[in-house]
C-alpha cells in the first residue's frame, strides 16, 4: 500500500485561506461541480503524490495524508492514514473531514463525509464517496516552480547523523522536492523523518531550515538515489523573505521567456 506523506504543519500553510464558508456556498463560481472534472483533478493529485492537509472538527490541529486511489466504478476516494497518528482516532469518530492541497500552483479544498476506515498490511486507510464539488479558485496562492535546471544544492543531517546531499527540482514557499544521494548501508529516509540543519543555496544566499519529509520515492531499484518531498520548518523570517523573492524572480523569468516565444 502506498504510504506517502507526513504533515505536522507547525505553521498551517492554509491558515490564510477562508475556505470554510466558501465550501458552503454552492453558487460560488470558483467551484468544480462537473463529475468528470472532479474525477480528472483528483486523479492528477493521486498520480503526483501531492501533499494533502486534513482538518477534522474537534481539533485545531492539521493532519497530513495523500490520495491513494480514485475508484471510478464505485465513485469513491481512498486516503492514506493521517499523520500524526492521533488524528486517526478523531477521524474514525467524526467520519468527516475537509481536505486541502495545491494543484498546479492553485489551492483547492473539498469536504468528505460518510468516511469508512479499513486496514491493509497493517496500515489504516479511509474510503469515502467522491466530493460533489471542489473549491478551486483559479488564482495562485503558493506557486511551485521547477528549478531542476538551476543546480540548486541541498544538504541536511538525517536521523543518526548521516549527511544527506542532493539537488532541488521543485520549490515553493512551504517546501521542496529534492533528489538526494542517500548513503548505502544506512537507515533509509522515511516519511515523517525530520532532516536537521538543512541548507539550500540560491542567488549566492544560503537558506537554513529543518525539513519535514512527507514523500520518499526511490528513483531506481537498488539505487542510493531517492526523491523526497517535504515542508520547511524552523525557517527564519529573513530566509522566508529571501525564498519568496527568489520564487517570484523565477516566475518572472519564465513569463518573459514565454512572451518572447510568442513574439513574431
Amino acid at each position: 500500500m502506498l504510504k506517502q506523506l507526513k504533515n505536522l504543519l507547525p505553521i498551517n500553510i492554509f491558515k490564510k485561506q477562508n475556505t470554510k464558508n466558501d465550501l458552503n456556498r454552492s453558487g460560488n463560481p470558483n467551484f468544480l461541480i462537473e463529475p468528470n472534472k472532479i474525477n480528472k483533478v483528483l486523479r492528477e493529485i493521486e498520480a503526483t503524490f501531492l501533499l494533502c492537509t486534513v482538518q477534522v472538527d474537534g481539533s485545531k490541529r492539521s493532519y497530513g495524508t495523500s490520495i491513494l486511489k480514485i475508484e471510478s466504478a464505485t465513485n469513491t476516494i481512498v486516503l492514506d492514514e493521517l499523520i500524526p497518528k492521533e488524528g486517526n482516532v478523531l477521524l474514525q469518530e467524526k467520519k468527516a473531514l475537509k481536505l486541502s492541497t495545491f494543484h498546479q500552483g492553485l489551492h483547492l479544498a473539498f469536504n468528505l463525509s460518510h468516511i469508512e476506515s479499513g486496514i491493509e498490511n497493517g496500515v489504516t486507510y479511509y474510503k469515502a464517496p467522491l466530493p460533489e464539488r471542489i473549491f478551486y479558485p483559479q488564482r495562485r496562492k503558493s506557486p511551485r516552480v521547477k528549478v531542476s535546471l538551476m543546480d540548486l544544492s541541498f544538504s541536511g543531517i538525517a536521523q543518526g547523523g548521516t549527511l544527506v546531499r542532493g539537488h532541488v527540482f521543485d520549490l515553493s514557499q512551504e517546501g521542496a522536492g529534492i533528489n538526494v544521494n542517500f548513503p548505502m548501508h544506512t537507515d533509509p529516509i522515511q516519511r515523517g523523518d525530520k532532516l536537521k540543519k538543512c541548507q539550500i543555496v540560491f542567488d549566492n544566499f544560503t537558506m537554513s531550515f529543518d525539513f519535514l519529509v512527507y514523500l520518499v520515492k526511490p528513483l531506481a531499484t537498488g539505487s542510493s538515489k531517492v526523491q523526497i518531498g517535504g515542508l520547511f520548518e524552523n525557517i527564519s523570517s529573513k530566509n522566508q523573505s529571501k525564498l519568496e523573492n527568489f520564487i517570484t524572480s523565477v516566475e518572472l523569468t519564465e513569463i518573459r521567456k514565454r512572451r518572447k516565444t510568442r513574439t513574431p
